[in-house]
């Protein structure tokens, strides 16, 4: 009998656009979460994700081709369970599989015979077996009634215009020809080329190295800046120089950290792994650093400009991890929120997008002494701010308003 219905365990960034576009691809699909609040809003054609309007997300439930639901229950009769949950790093930069652990005990008991269950949540090497497929045999009596279980890390980059579910490459790894080549026709179904690698380790192994590749690269040329800064060289000038090579280059321009669930993440993963394995990994750890010390900089810098006047109001524009989106996850301006605060200054913040925030107070019309635009800054905000204030630009974006200093000249 042919595959036709699919579940999604998590329904966050990456599990509901997934949902959405295999329902629109002609699958019938479950989606489970344990948020009752979300799947509710959900249930009501509410999307919580900027990838997903709630137009479409409608359209996929009043086709009655998608179903939210809380009961892990109702996936008792899918060919394709699909792990879609955050793989988060502790306080300590540790991996934090306990999403992936509670996914893989909420359907170990409910999964039909023959399911095949497929993993996109990025982590280690031998996180498919050493962790799901444990996992699911241990409470299911080692019935080996599973058909198999597949890699299939998630390449999802949120309000991306150029590159969604049905055109981004995707690579699939699995121990079962049979079961990867089912696994195979549904990511095909959606519209990709689909790469089957020789190992679920190898595509887990694949995913850790896209977003190390780039954490190397970012915190590289982030570590050039005080550099350019000595010489008296605009290093954006340079990259933007270096860019004309139209081979054995990518552009990669520095800023005040990186954010989102991948790239800050990711390469914990692969250290651990690595760690755990007796191999360590020197330039890697090196970025992680580096990486890590840039909000600390931005801060310096900060304190700088204001004398060390801890009474001063400072306002961050722009708080989501990139512009055009309202995930604010692993964004840099958490950390530099939380100095800031430590050191006594009162901080404000402002971004269209993000409807919430916790760590500083909204801005409310308060006399701000210093602004600093960080990732996700529009020039419309930069430009009305500088007409009251100074602003700190750590973005390289804003540089034609007079009154911007660039972080990068520091």
């Amino acid at each position: 009998m042919k595959d036709t219905k699919i579940g999604v365990i998590g329904l966050g960034y990456v599990g509901l656009p997934l949902a959405v576009t295999a329902s629109e691809c002609g699958w019938l699909v479950i989606g489970y979460d344990k948020n009752e609040e979300m799947v509710r809003g959900l249930a009501q054609g509410l999307s919580h994700i900027d990838d997903v309007p709630s137009t479409r997300l409608r359209e996929a439930l009043s086709s009655n081709s998608f179903k939210p639901t809380t009961i892990p229950e109702e996936l008792s009769d899918v060919d394709i369970c699909i792990i879609c949950v955050p793989t988060p790093t502790t306080d300590s930069h540790e991996p934090d599989l306990s999403y992936v652990i509670s996914a893989a005990t909420a359907i170990a008991g409910v999964l039909k015979p023959g399911c095949v269950v497929v993993n996109e949540s990025t982590s280690f090497p031998g996180t498919l077996k050493e962790k799901i497929q444990k996992t699911i045999l241990e409470i299911r009596g080692n019935t080996g009634d599973i058909a198999g279980y597949v890699a299939a890390p998630e390449r999802v980059d949120p309000m991306n215009p150029k590159y969604n579910h049905a055109n981004t490459p995707r690579v699939i790894g699995g121990d079962n020809p049979a079961q990867v080549s089912r696994v195979h026709a549904f990511y095909s179904s959606l519209g990709p080329e689909v790469l089957v690698v020789s190992s679920p380790e190898a595509a887990e192994f694949s995913k850790l190295i896209e977003n190390a590749f780039r954490l190397v690269n970012i915190s590289f040329v982030n570590e050039l800046a005080p550099y350019a800064s000595a010489l008296g060289v605009d290093l954006l000038e340079v990259i933007d120089a270096a860019a004309t090579k139209p081979f054995g280059f990518m552009k990669f321009v520095p800023g005040p950290g990186v954010g989102g669930h991948c790239i800050p993440v990711d390469p914990h993963y692969l250290v651990n792994s690595a760690k755990n394995l007796g191999v360590d990994l020197p330039v890697l750890d090196s970025a992680i650093s580096v990486n890590l010390s840039i909000p600390k900089r931005v801060v310096e810098r900060i304190v700088r400009l204001l004398e060390g006047k801890t009474d001063s109001n400072v306002l961050l524009i722009g708080i989501a991890y990139k512009i055009g989106i309202s995930d604010t996850r692993e964004s840099p301006a958490i950390p530099i929120a939380k100095e800031l605060i430590r050191l006594g200054y009162k901080v404000f913040w402002i971004d269209n997008e993000v409807e919430s925030w916790s760590f500083a107070q909204a801005y409310r019309g308060e006399e701000i002494n210093l602004g600093v635009a960080l990732t996700s800054s529009k020039s419309e905000d930069v430009d009305f701010f500088a007409k009251m204030t100074q602003i700190l630009d750590c973005t390289g974006r804003h540089f034609q308003n007079e009154k911007v200093i660039s972080y990068f000249d520091s």
